[in-house]
């Protein structure tokens, strides 16, 4: 999950222009083993083309750049940010759509909810605990509890 989250954040923040972050958990994820299945270079490219920034810096043609405004200027410059974070959502979900159909690996974009609709007891979790909590639910059948997954924070 966390390869498919990295080579998906890559075009989202490409496409939306805001920076996305791949968090992993601590330890869990980085100093213990498990198998890893990396996708092909071939396959990373063509989900990934070659990036253009519509605004780099050009030498022949210099301007400031920055996320310092006026007073006058910050309510607008907060607006713009805010609609970009609303716009990221479509992004979002059409990366999560468009990588499991090239590669059949299928993550819930936003929100993974896994369990009995009647449910009494709900758990929420970030991260690979979401598989723990699967697997210990699996130890008791009929144990009404919905666990969600959580794997996009913003928007």
């Amino acid at each position: 999950e966390a390869v498919d989250a990295t080579i998906q954040a890559f075009r989202i923040a490409e496409r939306c222009e805001l920076p996305v972050m791949v968090c992993v958990d601590g330890f869990t994820l980085t100093h213990t083993l498990e198998p890893l299945e990396l996708p092909d270079q071939e396959l990373v490219d063509g989900f990934l083309p070659p990036y253009h920034f519509s605004r780099a810096l050009d030498p022949l043609a210099p301007l400031s750049m920055g996320t310092l405004v006026a007073p006058e200027y910050f309510t607008e410059a907060r607006h713009l940010h805010h609609a970009a974070l609303l716009a990221a959502e479509k992004e979002i979900v059409a990366a999560a759509r468009d990588w499991a159909a090239a590669c059949g690996r299928e993550q819930a974009p936003l929100v993974r909810v896994d369990g009995p609709a009647d449910a009494k007891i709900g758990i929420l979790t970030l991260g690979s605990v979401f598989g723990t909590l699967l697997d210990a639910r699996d130890q008791f059948p009929g144990l009404p509890v919905k666990l969600m997954h959580l794997r996009c924070f913003r928007p």
